[in-house]
Parts: structure tokens; sequence; C-alpha cells
């Protein structure tokens, strides 16, 4: 309404002269139709009042805020992620914001390796073993009998970094030496494969000795992490 100036046209006191408007309403009032800069020229003795509401004013703002949150809260992801308005957000809220977001997804990343990603995995392995189209280093096609072995996938959805890896890194070191965690998660939580990590650190090894250059540990064995201010023996 605010965007559409309005008013309304008053004819004088006690007189009534022959104004066309551009419509008549149902109940036979006059009612004309304006477009941005146009001029309208009225009889003798009219007059015009505008009608200019000034809502929203400054209530949009917090009316927007509020229905973004609300849209976020039924789509289970946070205002500030739907909006990208970081402003009033802590590192507290933040935070916590974040690991609830992070959840949600990973819900989502299970659901769809499990309804849609093993599904078609294993559609594709039961045509190509028929067709013998999966052919190893030897040149002969892989049989049919091998489904069982290879009908077992294993999907790696994207992981996230915190905003303090270090803390992150200590923490689990600390779960792998209380055998709590272990390296194979920590790895997939952050999108990776612990195989390719350790080919990659095996191919790192094999270049140094290759060029004559020695690798420092950067964990040598017996190195103690404080965590808490307590030690913890991290065995590499």
């Amino acid at each position: 309404t605010s965007a559409s100036k309005m008013g309304f046209i008053v004819p004088p006191l006690n007189e009534f002269t022959n104004y066309e408007a551009d419509e008549m309403t149902p109940d036979g009032d006059m009612v004309s139709e304006v477009e941005p800069g146009m001029l309208e020229e009225l009889p003798p003795g009219y007059d015009f009042k505008q009608f200019s509401p000034s809502e929203p004013g400054g209530d949009y703002d917090p009316f927007m805020s509020r229905t973004l949150k609300g849209i976020a809260s039924g789509l289970d992801v946070s205002a500030h992620k739907l909006s990208s308005d970081l402003s009033g957000v802590n590192y507290s809220s933040g935070r916590l914001g974040e690991l609830d977001d992070r959840d949600t997804w990973r819900i989502f990343q299970s659901w769809m390796s499990e309804t849609l990603n093993d599904d078609v995995a294993i559609s594709w392995l039961d045509v190509q073993l028929l067709g013998g189209l999966l052919i190893t280093p030897n040149g002969s096609a892989l049989p049919y009998a091998k489904f069982d072995k290879f009908a077992v996938p294993s999907w790696r959805p994207r992981g996230w970094l915190w905003v303090d890896p270090l803390k992150d890194q200590q923490a689990g070191e600390r779960g792998i030496a209380m055998k709590t965690n272990t390296r194979t998660r920590m790895a997939a939580e952050q999108g990776e494969d612990l195989e390719e990590i350790f080919a990659e650190i095996q191919a790192e090894q094999a270049l140094a000795e290759r060029y004559g250059v020695k690798l420092i540990d950067p964990m040598p064995n017996g190195t103690s992490v404080k965590l808490q201010d307590e030690p913890v023996e991290v065995v590499a």
C-alpha cells in the first residue's frame, strides 16, 4: 500500500459538477487510476487530498527477520545461513547453529546414500558384470560370481572443518589415545578417506627418498599433547 501513493478527490462544498472518473464502483463511487509521473487536471473547485501511509517504515527489517527465522525453523537450518546475514551472530550462537546444521546435513547425506546411491550402484554393478564390461588389468572381465564381493559400496560425503582445527585435531588425538575414536572416523568427518591419506603419505615418503630429502615428523614418538592441562601420550 505504501508503494502505491493514493489520494481522494474532494468536490467543493454543496456543489456538484460533471466530473467523470475512470470507472465507477458498484456503489456508484468514482475511482480514478493514476500512473507514475501522470498529472490530471481536476474540475474547478475540486481538491485533492493525498493518502500516503508510512508503513512499514522502520518495522520492515524486524518483520523480515522474524519471517526468515520462522522459515528457517521449518527448514531446520540456521536463520543466518538462510538469510546470509551474520549480524547479531556471535561465536557461541554461530557454533551452536553450525553444529545443528551439520547434524541435519549428515542425516540428509545418510538418507541420500541409503535411498539413492546404494540402489544406483547395485543396479550399475549388476549391468556391468552381466555385460562383462568390468575389465581387470590382465584383460579378463570380472565374473558375475564376484557380485556379492563388490556389492558393498562405501560412500564418502563431504565433511566440514571447524574454525579452530587445532582443537579438533587435539581432541581426535586424545580419542585415539583413549581408544574412543579412530583415524578412519576423523578422516570421514572431514570428508576424506584414510586409505587415500596413507597413500599420499607413502607417495611423499617415496618422493623424499628419491630426492634425498629427510622428512621431519611433526609428532615424533613420545610427544605429549597437552589438553586441558592433562598430558596424553600419542603414539604415531
